[in-house]
């Protein structure tokens, strides 16, 4: 459904590759910032549902710095009955992982101010195959069956390999 798009694209935008690979796609606009004592480019775009039609009046903005490296993503979506609804991203701590490969080693996404997710990355491998079974539960009991993990588990356009990361608590 468009729905579901316009999730997926969200998504994708809240990744440093997937956010420029969009603005490439959508013809972003290029602009200069400077906040707090630091100058940005920044290249924004709007996003839709899908078959051109937008579900939400939406601007995806992201910012990069002086050595080409994109630092945060904000999605700003306009709703009628919630207001403005404010999603970020933001990438630190970008490491070489080898070959010249550059990627943040922390990525935390934060929905109007609370921390939402939290993702350390402390190894990346390209092109690794992905083991999507679910994890044991707490106990040492298998995780869910295979056909239940299939409908539930997605492949998030993100670092693969070996990642630490958490979920938080939005009164954090």
């Amino acid at each position: 459904t468009m729905a579901n798009n316009f999730a997926n694209q969200v998504e994708m935008a809240m990744t440093p590759i997937g956010f420029l690979k969009m603005a490439q796609a959508n013809s972003a606009t290029m602009s200069t910032k400077s906040e707090k004592g630091k100058k940005w480019t920044v290249l924004s775009f709007p996003i839709d549902g899908g078959d051109g039609k937008q579900v939400y009046k939406t601007t995806v903005s992201g910012y990069i710095d002086a050595q080409n490296l994109v630092q945060k993503v904000e999605v700003m979506i306009a709703d009628n009955f919630l207001g403005d609804i404010s999603w970020n991203a933001q990438f630190t701590n970008w490491k070489d992982f080898g070959n010249g490969i550059k990627f943040p080693a922390q990525i935390t996404q934060r929905q109007w101010d609370p921390k939402f997710f939290e993702l350390t990355v402390d190894h990346l491998a390209i092109n690794a195959p992905v083991d999507l079974a679910p994890p044991a539960t707490k106990g040492g009991a298998k995780g869910a069956p295979a056909g239940a993990a299939a409908a539930t588990t997605r492949a998030a356009p993100r670092a693969q390999g070996r990642a630490a990361g958490r979920g938080v608590d939005p009164g954090e």
